[in-house]
């Protein structure tokens, strides 16, 4: 204090200096606060050594400034001097860092540790978990879409007809959800001439399910070089039921190739006989199983415990009750959701753990 105008003499110890700081804060606003500093003689000479002050969090500008009057008689002939400076701080947030290090650094390194934890699992959620997620959701979506369009695709179905592409005669039929008024030669006929007109049919590839309007019906067909197989329905019919159709045509070739490849004499005795076989892949590639009642695969009992609670559930009931249709499943497990029943019921036929009636 002795280099910055005040005029000294032999004694100032025992004296006080005045300091004043004033803080100002990042909104504005300004605190005052002032302490004593005693002049000591020290080492390094005379100096007035004033108590350590904290500087409040978010305090932008420190300004402070120091006043001295003399009090002991032997500098009273000493003027007042008033010294003051400002001084802008560091970055706030780098200086609070360092002071909560300097005195919280076990607390920090916890709480940094923590961060990262948060911090990492956050990436993988969205990276990886959440994208699982929403595919899982997705799947069992489309999963439901498709039972849907199945159920609704059987609930339509009328008729079905196989008719021998040479001769245009109807080799087997089959009638669904009671009998309708259609001549199956007159029919036969017509639809193989409409399906020879390639412009008349939706679809073109050999093979393919191909569509047209009958009346009151949609009738998708499917064929091969001998056959081809009508499906009568009151409304459009999904794509599962399309690749069923066309499977069944292939079997129905296979099986019984030796018969109606060349010239067919147009006796129906051995597709009567084979009716229950006939029907039976009929119900198999079309759903219509869908109608009949379920049962459980006993050799499937074993693994039962690996399903989820609500498969299992499911699998019990049916296996309570012996044979039990879908209709009837989804009226007893009427406080779940419908689709989620539906999706359950399917999802254990398709693993063998419930089997369709056997018509053979």
């Amino acid at each position: 204090m002795s280099e910055y105008g005040i005029n000294l003499v032999p004694t100032l110890l025992g004296d006080y200096v005045n300091i004043t700081y004033t803080f100002t804060f990042a909104n504005g606003s300004v605190i005052t606060y002032w302490t004593l500093a005693e002049i000591r003689d020290t080492a390094n000479g005379i100096i007035a050594i004033s108590e350590e002050i904290t500087v409040p969090w978010r305090v932008t500008t420190v300004e402070y400034s120091v006043r001295y009057v003399p009090t002991s008689e032997s500098v009273i002939i000493s003027k007042s001097t008033t010294l003051s400076e400002v001084t802008a701080l560091a970055p706030a947030f780098m200086k609070l860092l360092s002071y909560l290090f300097s005195e919280y650094r076990i607390y920090m390194i916890a709480g940094l540790a923590v961060l990262a934890v948060i911090f990492i699992s956050l990436t993988i959620y969205f990276a990886a978990i959440r994208p699982k997620k929403q595919a899982r959701r997705a799947k069992k979506r489309r999963y439901l879409d498709k039972i849907s369009k199945i159920l609704t695709s059987v609930i339509s179905m009328r008729k079905v007809i196989v008719v021998h592409n040479d001769s245009g005669l109807p080799v087997f039929e089959w009638d669904l959800g009671g009998e309708i008024t259609v001549d199956s030669s007159l029919v036969s006929g017509f639809l193989q001439a409409v399906s020879g007109m390639g412009g008349e049919i939706s679809g073109g590839e050999a093979g393919a399910v191909r569509k047209i309007d009958y009346g009151q019906f949609c009738v998708s067909s499917a064929g091969t070089d001998c056959i081809t197989t009508y499906l009568f329905s009151t409304g459009d019919i999904s794509v599962d039921v399309e690749t069923g159709i066309s499977n069944f045509v292939d079997w129905f070739e296979k099986r019984f190739h030796a018969i109606i490849s060349g010239t067919w004499d147009g006796i129906t005795d051995e597709f009567t006989q084979n009716a229950r076989q006939i029907v039976d892949t009929l119900s198999e590639e079309l759903f219509i199983w869908t109608l009949h009642p379920l049962t459980v695969n006993v050799s499937k009992e074993k693994d039962v415990a690996k399903l989820d609670s609500f498969s299992q559930r499911i699998f019990k009931f049916i296996k309570d009750y012996k044979e039990v249709t879908i209709s009837v499943s989804l009226e007893y497990f009427n406080k779940s959701p419908m689709e989620e029943t539906l999706s359950k019921i399917f999802e254990l036929v398709d693993n063998t753990f419930l089997l369709r009636k056997r018509l053979r």
